[in-house]
């Protein structure tokens, strides 16, 4: 058997691109042969988004070759009752409606799913109820839209995995998850990034963890190349193979460039490295941010330097290169570099026999940004 997983599409009606990205993941379920397609949560952005788009993604999930699994999500969660219709071959869990079982295929899907009205302190005894029902005559997957606690506790920051998702999701540990033996299987969402280190965590043998990521960047801290897991479970049930394919969707590419001060070019050092991340990602937008020295003496000076970068975003890479953020923090330490103390060190640096071509280089480098540091400190006093 195989299914699919990803979560946090967040279709809303003025970023295209998401539901670009779900008929994408849609078509990759259909060349594999997948039987189910499982989304854990956050399908839309708000109960806005899913009033507009539900009739349309009736035509997206009706005439498949599978069935498509949906748990709510913080951000979507009102919008799921006995009333709605997402297509034909959509099947939603939801409050009393938490548990599917297709006994043909050997499997059962279920959820605790999200609502303000349960408390995350409560959560816990929901699954406990849950998880005490599951008998194991089915493969049983749990879906869970929330934080795992081990992964928070890793990166030490909650921000820096979940970036602008709201608080308040449910927590799940992997060690409760080992008081229950049925669940073979949980498939997450509620992380729009997947790698490191939320990639793939086994509970026990054979027994895991997985969060898929969202398969289109939603914020700008979402970056990087998006995929979807392929989760195939053989040999009579008795194994799980997870892996990821990789999709052709829309992305944000952060691509920070620092400059030495030694380059005699640094424009088209700039321009060589954007050009290479645009081919390298044609579904990427970069975000760029340039920081480092110039050194006026030998390349163009900071101002000059900073208006020709503008001009390359609007008018050659245009809607491809995002100037991201304080994108510009290059400075010139020409006037520095032209001092006699300066000239010194460097000579001394050129001529000394104990250091090699690629040491000098770094000495150098170094020295410059020390210098970019004192420039810095002397403006600010001024």
């Amino acid at each position: 058997m195989r299914i699919f997983h990803t979560s946090d599409v967040h279709i809303e009606s003025s970023h295209p691109e998401r539901f670009d990205a779900l008929l994408t993941t849609v078509d990759k379920a259909k060349e594999a042969k997948a039987d189910y397609l499982v989304i854990a949560g956050d399908l839309f952005d708000d109960f806005e988004s899913a009033m507009e788009n539900a009739v349309k993604l009736r035509g997206v999930f009706s005439g498949l070759p599978f069935k498509v699994i949906i748990a709510p999500g913080n951000h979507d969660f009102l919008i799921f009752d006995s009333s709605r219709d997402f297509g034909e071959d959509s099947i939603v869990l939801y409050e009393d409606s938490n548990v599917y079982e297709d006994r043909e295929m050997g499997v059962r899907f279920s959820t605790v799913p999200y609502s303000t009205k349960l408390p995350p302190s409560a959560f816990m005894e929901k699954l406990s109820r849950l998880a005490g029902r599951l008998s194991p005559d089915l493969f049983n997957i749990f879906i869970f839209h929330g934080d795992l606690e081990e992964i928070v506790q890793k990166v030490g920051f909650r921000r820096a995995i979940a970036g602008e998702e709201k608080e308040g999701a449910f927590s799940l540990s992997l060690n409760a998850l080992k008081r229950f033996p049925n669940i073979k299987l949980v498939l997450a969402g509620h992380y729009h990034n997947a790698g490191e280190p939320m990639s793939i965590s086994e509970i026990r043998g054979n027994q895991f963890f997985v969060y898929s990521g969202s398969p289109v960047s939603v914020t700008k801290n979402d970056s990087g190349p998006r995929n979807i897991v392929n989760v195939e479970i053989i040999e009579d049930f008795a194994r799980v193979s997870l892996s990821r394919i990789l999709l052709d969707s829309f992305y944000y590419e952060k691509l920070s460039i620092y400059l030495k001060g030694t380059e005699s070019e640094p424009l088209e050092e700039i321009k060589k490295r954007v050009d290479d991340a645009l081919l390298r990602g044609p579904s990427s937008q970069i975000l760029l941010n340039i920081s480092g020295y110039v050194n006026s003496a030998i390349s163009l000076p900071e101002a000059q330097l900073k208006d020709k970068l503008m001009e390359l975003s609007q008018q050659v890479w245009k809607e491809r290169v995002v100037l991201y953020q304080e994108w510009y923090q290059v400075q010139d330490v020409a006037s520095l570099l032209e001092r006699s103390y300066s000239r010194n060190i460097i000579e001394r640096i050129d001529s000394s026999s104990e250091l090699s071509d690629q040491e000098k280089i770094k000495v150098k480098d170094w020295f410059i940004g020390a210098l970019g540091k004192v420039y810095s400190y002397r403006k600010g006093k001024l």
